[in-house]
C-alpha cells in the first residue's frame, strides 16, 4: 500500500497539471475572445437607434 502523504502529493501534482492551461488552451481562448469582440463590434455597428 502507498503512504498515503505520497499519494496526496500524487494527486495534488496532477490535479495541478490538469488544472493550468497549456499553451494550446490560451491561444484557443484568445481567439475565442477575440472572435467575441468582433460579434460584439459587428452587433453594435448594425443595431438600430432608438426613436427619439
Amino acid at each position: 500500500m502507498p503512504d498515503p502523504t505520497s499519494f496526496a502529493l500524487f494527486c495534488a501534482a496532477a490535479l495541478v497539471l490538469a488544472v493550468t492551461p497549456g499553451p494550446a488552451s490560451v491561444r484557443r481562448l484568445r481567439e475565442a475572445s477575440g472572435a467575441a469582440m468582433i460579434a460584439l463590434g459587428v452587433g453594435l455597428a448594425l443595431a438600430r437607434r432608438p426613436a427619439a
